[in-house]
């Protein structure tokens, strides 16, 4: 059995306990059939990776982390931002597979943008619709809150109707 070790880099405490399910569950959409270590994250402020010589210590670390091959992971936009923070954490890999990935923002954008696969669970209405720009939102965990809480009051006011 394929096995794929991952090591992440993230910048907030929620970050810390959610990319490692985010991966079991991607890794199960997308029908990898290997076994997926997401090892816990390594938590970092942007500030300390954006300036010189932060992300390539971050990187190291990872790798020692590792002991083996694996996966890398701010306001700034991906599209432009991610191609110098790919060279400098492949040059500090020394020939280890390497990639970046970078949400814009936070990382819950991601939900906002499929919310129709949240849709119904954790207190959420079944009818919960994608965000038409989700990243744009600072504060994505609030905008899925005001939803659960919509979501319970519109029940109990259903319950006190019966």
């Amino acid at each position: 059995m394929s096995q794929l070790r991952i090591v992440s880099i993230v910048e907030g405490d929620g970050e810390v306990e959610a990319v490692p399910v985010l991966l079991r569950r991607y890794a199960g959409l997308v029908g990898w059939h290997g076994r997926l270590v997401a090892l816990p994250p390594i938590r970092q402020p942007a500030s300390r990776l954006l300036k010189a010589g932060g992300l390539e210590r971050i990187v190291e670390l990872a790798i020692r982390k590792l002991a083996g091959p694996g996966v890398f992971c701010n306001d700034d936009c991906p599209a432009t931002l991610g191609p110098e923070l790919l060279v400098r954490v492949q040059k500090a890999a020394r020939g280890f597979p390497a990639t970046l990935v970078l949400a814009r923002r936070e990382y819950e954008a991601w939900f906002l943008g499929a919310a129709p696969s949240i849709a119904g669970k954790r207190n959420l209405p079944n009818t919960l619709q994608s965000h038409p720009q989700p990243e744009s939102i600072r504060g994505c965990k609030e905008w899925l809150s005001v939803r659960c809480r919509e979501a319970l009051l519109t029940t109990r006011w259903k319950i006190r109707l019966l």
